[in-house]
């Protein structure tokens, strides 16, 4: 059924592969005997109640081996057209942009091809009275391999009659309760599966107000069988499921979404986009002028609504009100939300005031304990940005903390040149994790050792070199360049020799240099480091050249913008033109990349 999720089996291919395949001129008549479609009634008798559900077997048949049938039921009829006779009293529930990305194919063998649908997955009867249904089909294609498939002609079924009978509102609110006490009462499995499918097809008012209950309060119990909202779309009283959906919106203590305000409109039926777009609209202004009277949790579940609102849909004074919002009731955000929140809209949000409500999500045991481990990371990095004098003590002890997965990138914003109290610590941890003896320690080392060549002194140098000496073959690159980083930074020169040794090995092994110099020079740009890229810039190698561009591009200071001037000059005047139009590209695309991070070195003239 289209209208609740479920999850199952099935072999699939991309239906692109298979459309352009059998994208041809018909090769049967749809008179033909070699294939033929027949359609009948899965179930034992032709009467059904209005609520009932009509089960139809569509059959292929004919010679063997020589054709392939689409067998895939989707949420509209397509690629078949269902005539139904009389059409009055019959109203389309399916959602008529759907286009499916997948097909599922069945050879043509000795045996029928047998595909079964219900009618009611994308028709409503509205009427009782007597029906025939016959279907023009589309779905044989002549050959058996998928690449090679050429488009049949259309195939007419017979026709199939039944009759449809009226129920009584009191019959329709007895079936509900009883659906809704086993929907209620059974833990999520295929009985309770089962009772929601059948509700699915129940379209009175008596299921649309169980159906609303289930869309706004589904079982945290059954994530996999649940109510969405072409279900309320499919009731036939629309003003009833509406009135149901705005009263659960302009309940105050509600958390109102998107999604609820997206089935609110739908149900307005409205005539073409623009008209929907202004009933959404006025749903968003309704739910701006509501903030001051919703408590904090709810508040700032509709200030995120508001802004992750298509553009255009509000102005810029419900836009700063949502803000404000946010500010003032950051703490009361959804744990699972407060990321995005953070990753969307931390650069109109960030402001001082907000410091006191990150540490206090810091300390939620959920966020310490690394359920949350993404938001520990943006919390930490928000707060740097505010507050880096508050954010210290958090991130020398996410530093020391053997477990912590929150990024390098994120702990070497401290001030400090150097910690020499956190030598010993990373020293322990890094002389524990080189050997690399369990799942996941690899990210781990790299981080710890990217945090040493930041913050570590000379001090420890000498024991950093022999675990590196003899654990480093096992490590990625970007563990070893982390180190050798830090070595360049101690030893300067004398690191040298060690550093063109890895970047050949690398290059070797991996393909590239940069899977090595651009984490080596994010660790820790020295001197040493920028003269290792200045010298590759020159070299006559142009790979080695390019991947020596981009890193500088990314690391280097203003004043470098030159010596990559002066190497797209000198290479706009050798020969070796086609060799060279790599490191072009690359030199370019790093000159526009510098003009970016230093906008006052003057302009750079890209040829």
């Amino acid at each position: 059924m289209h209208g609740y999720c479920a999850t199952g089996p099935g072999l699939r291919v991309l239906a692109p592969l298979f459309l352009a395949a059998a994208a041809g001129a018909p090769i049967f008549a749809q008179d033909t005997p070699e294939v033929r479609a027949e359609l009948s009634l899965a179930g034992a008798g032709a009467l059904y109640r209005m609520d009932e559900p009509i089960v139809l077997r569509l059959s292929f048949s004919g010679t063997p081996h020589r054709y392939t049938v689409s067998t895939a039921v989707t949420q509209t009829p397509r690629p078949d057209e269902v005539v139904i006779t009389p059409s009055a009293g019959v109203t389309d529930i399916y959602p008529e942009s759907y286009l499916p990305d997948y097909a599922v194919m069945a050879e043509l063998t000795e045996q029928p091809v047998e595909i079964r649908f219900t009618l009611n997955d994308w028709f409503r009867f509205d009427k009782p009275g007597h029906y025939s249904v016959e279907i023009h089909t589309s779905r044989v294609s002549m050959g058996t391999k998928l690449g090679a498939l050429s488009r049949g002609g259309e195939l007419v079924t017979n026709p199939v009659s039944f009759d449809i009978a009226a129920t009584t509102p009191e019959e329709d609110a007895a079936e509900v309760a009883r659906l809704a006490f086993t929907i209620d009462a059974t833990p999520d499995g295929p009985q309770r599966r089962e009772a929601l499918h059948r509700l699915s097809y129940l379209d009175g008012d008596a299921a649309a107000r169980e159906k609303v209950r289930l869309y706004l309060h589904p079982s945290a119990d059954s994530p996999f069988a649940s109510i969405d909202s072409s279900l309320l779309l499919a009731c036939r009283n629309h003003r009833l499921v509406l009135d149901l959906l705005e009263q659960e919106f302009r309940d105050p203590n509600v958390e109102v979404r998107a999604a609820l305000i997206g089935t609110m409109t739908a149900l307005h039926d409205p005539k073409d986009k623009a008209e929907e777009g202004e009933v959404f609209a006025a749903y968003l202004r309704e739910l701006c002028a509501s903030l001051a009277a919703r408590p904090a949790v709810a508040r700032a579940a509709a200030a995120q609504t508001l802004l992750l609102a298509a553009p255009g849909s509000i102005n810029p004074e419900m836009e700063q009100a949502a803000y404000a919002v946010l500010r003032s009731n950051f703490a009361a955000v959804d744990l699972y939300d407060m990321e995005t929140v953070l990753r969307l809209f931390w650069p109109q949000l960030k402001d001082p005031s907000l410091a006191p409500a990150l540490e206090t999500v810091l300390e939620n045991p959920r966020v310490e304990a690394g359920v949350h481990s993404n938001l520990r990371q943006a919390l930490i990095s928000a707060l740097l940005d505010i507050a880096p004098e508050r954010a210290r003590a958090l991130v020398l002890a996410e530093i020391r903390s053997a477990d912590s997965l929150v990024p390098a990138d994120v702990l070497v914003r401290l001030p400090d040149a150097q910690l020499p109290e956190l030598d010993q610590p990373l020293l322990s941890l890094i002389r524990s994790l080189a050997p690399l003896k369990q799942p996941g320690e690899s990210m781990r080392l790299d981080i710890k050792t990217q945090l040493a060549a930041r913050y570590a002194s000379s001090a420890i140098a000498a024991d950093l070199l022999k675990i590196y000496e003899a654990c480093s073959s096992k490590w990625q690159p970007e563990g070893r360049a982390n180190l050798l980083a830090y070595f360049a930074r101690w030893q300067g020169s004398r690191a040298i020799p060690m550093i063109d040794c890895e970047i050949a090995n690398v290059t070797q092994s991996n393909g590239s240099d940069q899977f090595l110099l651009h984490p080596l020079a994010r660790a820790f740009y020295s001197p040493a480091v920028a003269g290792i890229l200045k010298r590759r810039l020159n070299s006559a190698d142009p790979k080695a050249a390019a991947t020596a561009a981009y890193v500088l591009s990314q690391f280097a200071e203003a004043g470098d913008i030159e010596l990559l001037r002066a190497r797209l000059d000198r290479l706009d005047d050798e020969s070796d033109a086609a060799g060279g139009e790599p490191l072009r590209r690359e030199l370019v695309m790093g000159l526009a990349a510098m003009r970016r991070r230093f906008p006052d070195s003057g302009s750079v003239t890209l040829q």
